[in-house]
């Protein structure tokens, strides 16, 4: 008996030294941080399931970094899409702990389109 006593409360404690979360903050048909042209939207490529985020780490109480945004993360899946808007848009808010770090930041998926392509030519 009391070594269940002794795991159980070892258990609880690694629990909460090692704990996550991942939220839902909303799924959105459009986003973008710059302006696209809407008119060519429907028509524009894109590529599937890109991901882009913007964290930071926090040791004990110290920030390391600037805090996260949701328009950086929105630029980064932008960037890694070479786009200018996200179609079907998923937010998260993620965070972490272990121990002495913990992580946080927000995370966004979706489909990146480019409605600038082809690039208009010089002429």
């Amino acid at each position: 008996m009391k070594v269940s006593k002794l795991f159980l409360s070892f258990y609880l404690i690694i629990s909460f030294l090692l704990s996550g979360c991942a939220t839902s903050i909303g799924t959105f048909p459009i986003v973008s941080t710059v302006k696209p042209d809407y008119s060519k939207i429907s028509s524009a490529p894109i590529v599937k399931d890109v991901t882009g985020a913007d964290s930071r780490i926090w040791l004990l109480c110290f920030p390391l970094g600037g805090a996260p945004t949701i328009d950086q993360a929105i630029d980064d899946c932008l960037k890694s899409g070479h786009g200018d808007f996200i179609s079907d848009a998923r937010i998260y808010d993620e965070s972490w702990t272990i121990i002495l770090f913990t992580y946080g930041g927000y995370e966004v998926q979706g489909n990146v389109g480019n409605s600038q392509y082809p690039p208009a030519q010089p002429k």
